[in-house]
């Protein structure tokens, strides 16, 4: 007889399950289905939309180490994306030391990279190309923390989904009609992935990616709960994203040094071979993500 299987959601609104198919367009998430896809016996979400790196390894890994995590997934770096503060040594140090902490207690993890996708070709070139520059460095900084922990110890060992290059992930039809978050296609891509890597066996029967008999479509989502958010947030987003653009220009070198810096430090034979030079497309990460009206019903 084995063990309980228990998995564990941590992170952002991809996590919580923002553009899957359930109550108001937000269902169980790639977490939810990777779980039933490898027959877990227990799932605790505590991914929560607009959560940083600091916020998962300071509130959410805690409530995780307590539930005694067989599978913990996580998905971050999208929420310190387009922040004022942008950094990506305190993306790579939090994302660490959370993956040491569950990895620790024999955890296997499964760490999510940031996507690109040809969904936002209207946004003017500069935008584009800052959020493909930062979008790399977390990338960058994702993906070394995970290496440091991807041989196995005391069970556990970590894993790093590459969406970067996976050219599947910039399909429209993966993406929610806030092209912020996956759809229910997208979110079962994920889980599959997760399954995949980790080298769980997976189902035969997955969750259903449509609602049957569905009277609100993806449209009056955006309307009702993306164009409010727009013209709430307008005041303060916009100043926010002028002074990200402008900035990120002259900081940009400075970031990847110091990134580059801390990893030499750290880890100093992890982080050759992580790609330096964005691709013409841009991330698709949230921008939304850090504002409540976008959760879910506690009872979806």
């Amino acid at each position: 007889m084995r063990d309980a299987l228990t998995v564990v959601g941590l992170g952002d609104s991809i996590g919580y399950g923002i553009g899957d198919c359930g109550v108001n367009w937000s269902g169980p998430a790639w977490v939810g289905r990777f779980a039933h896809n490898v027959g877990a016996d227990r799932v605790l979400h505590l991914a929560t939309p607009g959560q940083r790196a600091t916020d998962v390894l300071s509130v959410q890994v805690p409530a995780a180490l307590a539930a005694n995590p067989t599978v913990a997934l996580m998905s971050v770096g999208g929420n310190d994306l387009l922040r004022g503060d942008f950094n990506p040594v305190a993306i790579l140090r939090c994302t660490e030391k959370a993956i040491a902490r569950l990895v620790g207690v024999g955890a296997t993890v499964i760490v999510l990279g940031l996507p690109q996708a040809c969904l936002h070709d209207f946004l003017p070139t500069v935008v584009r190309k800052t959020i493909s520059e930062r979008a790399l460095l977390v990338n960058k900084a994702l993906a070394s923390a995970v290496r440091q922990h991807s041989r196995p110890r005391q069970g556990g060992r970590a894993h790093f989904i590459d969406l970067w290059t996976d050219p599947r992930s910039s399909q429209a039809g993966l993406w929610h009609i806030d092209r912020m978050h996956p759809s229910p296609q997208g979110h079962e891509y994920l889980a599959q992935l997760a399954a995949k890597v980790s080298r769980f066996h997976q189902c035969q029967v997955s969750l259903p990616v449509r609602l049957e008999g569905r009277s609100t479509g993806k449209l009056e989502w955006l309307v009702r709960n993306g164009v409010p958010w727009l013209l709430r947030r307008s005041i303060d987003l916009i100043p926010q994203a002028i002074l990200t653009m402008v900035f990120h220009r002259r900081r940009v070198t400075e970031l990847t040094a110091q990134l580059d810096e801390a990893l030499t430090a750290r880890f100093p034979t992890l982080h050759q071979g992580i790609a330096e030079s964005p691709p013409s497309t841009i991330n698709s990460c949230p921008v939304m993500n850090d504002d409540a009206s976008l959760a879910k019903n506690s009872a979806a």
